[in-house]
């Protein structure tokens, strides 16, 4: 009897968590709008190890920085190393971005 008792609040316990989870997930696709997009040019600059300028079709420039990416700043030890091995890789070079934006939807809307 005690064995079932604690198997059925084991298992109440996580149905409760997945409501919580779900009920969390729908609040936030509630609160914020997501835009994808893929941003198609070429690399007029590279700033640091993890950050381009592209220049796309309308002559628009647009300061990337690349996720996934722990490099060094300009000032730090490497920066330079790190700069220049993202040159070769990508400077002059035509590029798609896929990238995705969050934005919070009535963020400026009080609550009472």
């Amino acid at each position: 009897m005690k064995i079932s008792a604690l198997t059925g609040s084991i298992l109440g316990g996580i149905q409760q968590m997945t409501f919580k989870t779900a009920a969390t997930m729908l609040v936030l696709c509630l609160v914020f709008q997501v835009q994808a997009d893929t941003l198609l040019g070429k690399v007029i600059n590279v700033a640091d190890g993890d950050t381009i300028t592209i220049l796309d079709d309308t002559n628009t420039q647009h300061k990337i920085r690349l996720t996934g990416i722990d490099a060094p700043e300009k000032r730090q030890a490497f920066g330079d190393v790190s700069k220049q091995s993202l040159v070769k890789q990508v400077a002059g070079q035509s590029v798609a971005v896929e990238w995705v934006k969050s934005v919070a939807i009535n963020s400026s809307r009080k609550r009472h």
